[in-house]
Parts: structure tokens; sequence; C-alpha cells
């Protein structure tokens, strides 16, 4: 049988399960930055589909707000990857919730914060007195636009940075494999050189990091 090929300098291309044919990143530093600008980008999204968008305003059940991420239109507020709205009881001892209000403005309060393999980092925030922050509470009205200062920040955060460092700490602590927290904390290390948590004695270059004590 005779088959068509392929043209000269044509290569077929076999995908993962994932299906994007983007290799994964194995290095704890690179993929925690790859992953919260992940959430970012999607946080960017939600807000301009909720704040920006046709249906700027409180989602309600007459006013739906499409979610890519969870693929259906919700009818009531809801989180995002970086961002919350803050709630409050429609009335006293009610179950039914309504977004909070600014009282100076009027607009909808919501709360930033940014996740480091899926922990909020304490204190890669910093409010208008240059204070350490684990969340900081905004008008609705400026969210996109802290949250692109916040990717623009991070996506040129390099390893070697104060910024970079201290996420970087963050990083190795809140990746330390599950399966060993409750019997094996002590017989693991971060590796410096591989960037990745292994058995003490396959350490090629010894880290500082975590600073702190895996709980």
């Amino acid at each position: 049988m005779s088959l068509i090929g392929l043209p000269e300098g044509v290569e077929n291309i076999h995908l993962g399960k994932a299906g994007t044919g983007t290799p994964r990143i194995t290095t704890i530093f690179e993929s925690s930055k790859a992953r919260v600008l992940e959430d970012l980008e999607t946080g960017i999204s939600e807000a301009k589909g909720r704040y920006h968008g046709e249906h700027e305003g409180a989602a309600s059940a007459d006013n739906p707000v499409s979610s890519k991420r969870l693929n259906k239109d919700m009818n009531k507020p809801f989180s995002s990857t970086c961002w919350r709205p803050l709630l409050v009881p429609v009335s006293k001892g009610a179950k039914e919730y309504t977004p909070k209000l600014n009282p100076v403005t009027g607009e909808e309060l919501v709360r930033v914060f940014l996740k480091c393999k899926g922990a909020i980092v304490d204190g890669v925030l910093a409010d208008m007195g240059g204070n350490p922050a684990k969340e900081l509470q905004i008008d609705c009205t400026n969210l996109v636009k802290t949250l692109e200062h916040y990717k623009g920040a991070l996506e040129g955060m390099e390893k070697d940075s104060p910024l970079g460092q201290f996420w970087w700490d963050n990083a190795v602590h809140n990746s330390f494999p599950p399966k060993q927290r409750k019997n094996n904390i002590s017989g693991m290390a971060h590796c410096m050189e591989e960037d990745k948590w292994v058995a003490k004695g396959e350490v090629k270059k010894e880290s500082s990091f975590p600073s702190k004590a895996i709980g």
C-alpha cells in the first residue's frame, strides 16, 4: 500500500495526555512562577467579565456572570484565583449574602492575594504604607489594574532578586511532598541544584530553603 508522507522538513508531533505539547516544568521556582502567572491571567479575565463587561456589577439571578474556569454562568458572587468579593448577609441572621460596598464610593469591595504552590503568601504584597500584607482590600474598579501590576512584577521576577528569593523560599516550603509530611520530614531536603525535594543523601547542592519548619 502506498502512503502519503509529510513534506520535507515537517515533523509530526506527539502530544502527552495534557494535549498541549508544552514541556512540563519540574523545578519548584519555575513551576510556582508559571502557576501564579496563570492564576493572574484567569483572575484578570474574570475581573474583566465581572466588572468591565456587559455583565458589570454584582452577580445575581437576573445578572449572571460567565466563568470560563468553572464553565458555567454564576448567579451569585464567587471567588476567583487571586481575588474574592467581600460578602455580608442581606439581613441579620440570613444565609444569603450580598457584596460589601465601599461606603464612600459605593463600589464593591474585593480582596486580592497571591498563591504560591496552593497557599496564599503572607508578606509578598504591600499596602499604601509599604507594610507587608497577606491580602489587601480594594475597590473593584481598581481590580484589573492591580492584578495587571502584580502580573508584570512577577513576570520579571528572577531567582536571585529579593522578591525571587522570598517567593522561592515560600515555594519550597509549600511544595514539600504530602506523602512525606507525616512520617519522613527529617529524611528529606531541598536540593538547590535540581530545585526539588529529595532524600537527604541525594542532595547535590545544599539549600537554605525552606527558612521555616515544615509543619
